[in-house]
């Protein structure tokens, strides 16, 4: 926080050459930088159904936005005319990224909601990789070898969910932290 809320000394690692050729000297708008399916999503549950005329601040790229509106169709929140379908207002209401919204819905069908929450809370959390991956070689072994006790012919998710019911029966936030070492 030097520098930007009170004095203060400011270290860097790396040399003011580096800085001045390889940072930019403003970081680019998010809207510009991130996945619009979520922004699309949202502007149509606020009834803006018109994602490509909206006056942005900074106006991301109408392919972009193309993509976002092709997605969410893909995903069943639009219907052919690029209107909010009913599981689109759903997934509207969730502070989610779509995907994850429609993976939820679609696992109240499934009977299996209980567990698909906890999947996406494991997949939205920040930094989304719950497996800490060391920088020295033989951690690394190490870490793989942990990991692959997780590993499930099922797919990634029940994997997932594999690691967390093993930590819970270990006793979560209890015991969890010692099992997770």
């Amino acid at each position: 926080r030097a520098g930007r809320t009170g004095p203060g000394i400011c270290l860097r690692l790396y040399s003011q050459k580096r800085m001045d050729t390889e940072f930019p000297d403003e970081t680019a708008p998010e809207i510009l930088r991130t996945n619009l399916a979520s922004t699309v999503l949202t502007l149509k549950g606020m009834g803006i159904n018109d994602p490509l005329s909206f006056d942005y601040m900074d106006a991301p790229d109408t392919e972009k936005l193309v993509a976002a509106l092709r997605m969410l169709y893909l995903l069943g929140a639009l219907d052919a005319d690029g209107h909010l379908s009913k599981l689109g207002r759903d997934m509207a209401l969730f502070p989610l990224e779509p995907a994850l919204s429609r993976m939820i819905l679609a696992s109240i069908h499934h009977d299996c909601a209980d567990d698909m929450v906890t999947v996406v809370a494991m997949l939205a959390a920040d930094g989304a990789n719950v497996f800490y991956r060391p920088t020295m070689a033989e951690e690394k072994e190490m870490a793989t070898a942990a990991k692959q006790r997780f590993y499930d012919p099922e797919g990634d998710y029940a994997g997932l969910l594999k690691l967390f019911n093993e930590w819970v029966a270990a006793g979560g936030g209890r015991g969890g932290l010692k099992w997770s070492k």
